[in-house]
């Protein structure tokens, strides 16, 4: 069985900044196969049910095409659903009923906020980057598992596979 992946990759205009809110090309944000870029660690979620529902959050992001990729402003996708009180029931029926404002992220803003709308609150903060995420969920040992391995033999929905300073892709 293959495993699918969601990440936010290059902007519409082939480069990580200037890019126009919204997945102008329908590859801003993609799920696809899984694939190799180097993976240093994975980050589990404690709780296997979390980790599903975080994976359907992301996947659902990464459906919609409301939702783009530059990071010059990658915070626009954290601020609206910070608006919304990371509300997951709020902001699946803005992204069906197509009234989700158009914003961009970029591949560690995009697992912040699947990560908080599993939650419902703030557990990955604004500024969470590929350099930071790893020692971040690090911390909360209480709701993840870090393993010093970048593609794990047995996989979990809602696994973060990440090099850091480079990327971060969740299985979904």
């Amino acid at each position: 069985m293959t495993n699918f992946y969601g990440w936010a990759s290059l902007g519409e205009n082939g480069k990580a900044k200037g890019g126009k809110p919204g997945n102008q090309n329908g590859k801003e944000l993609k799920i696809a196969p899984w694939y190799d870029f180097g993976q240093s660690h994975t980050i589990r979620f404690k709780s296997l049910s979390r980790g599903r529902k975080c994976a359907k959050i992301m996947k659902a992001l990464c459906l919609s095409k409301k939702i783009g990729y530059a990071m010059d402003t990658r915070f626009m996708l954290y601020d609206v659903c910070e608006k919304y009180d990371w509300n997951w029931k709020v902001i699946k029926k803005m992204i069906k009923n197509e009234t989700f404002p158009l914003v961009n992220t970029d591949c560690s803003s995009l697992v912040s906020v699947a990560v908080n709308l599993s939650y419902g609150k703030i557990k990955l903060g604004r500024y969470i980057t590929t350099g930071s995420i790893i020692d971040e969920c690090r911390k909360m040992d209480k709701h993840f598992i870090i393993l010093e391995t970048g593609h794990p033999k047995k996989t979990h929905k809602g696994d973060m596979e990440v090099k850091k300073y480079k990327h971060v892709i969740m299985n979904v």
